[in-house]
């Protein structure tokens, strides 16, 4: 299992484009990756998307929408 905080701040989208290349060959090897991200590029090529809310702490946390 591989968790990404954020993993495209600071990429150009050739960059972003590389990653998603890596994040394809791990998911296609059987891993499973989670990934922590606001690029809707990123989050549009997902198979999952939980969205726990816009506030931290006591305020957030909570399901706000899960898909598909």
């Amino acid at each position: 299992m591989y968790v990404l905080d954020e993993p495209t701040v600071g990429l150009s989208m050739a960059d972003i484009e590389q990653l998603l290349a890596v994040i394809h060959r791990l998911v296609d090897a059987g891993h499973t990756v989670i990934i922590i991200e606001h690029n809707l590029d990123v989050i549009a090529d997902a198979d999952w998307i939980i969205d726990l809310g816009r506030r931290a702490a006591s305020g957030g946390g909570r399901l706000m929408f899960r898909h598909p």
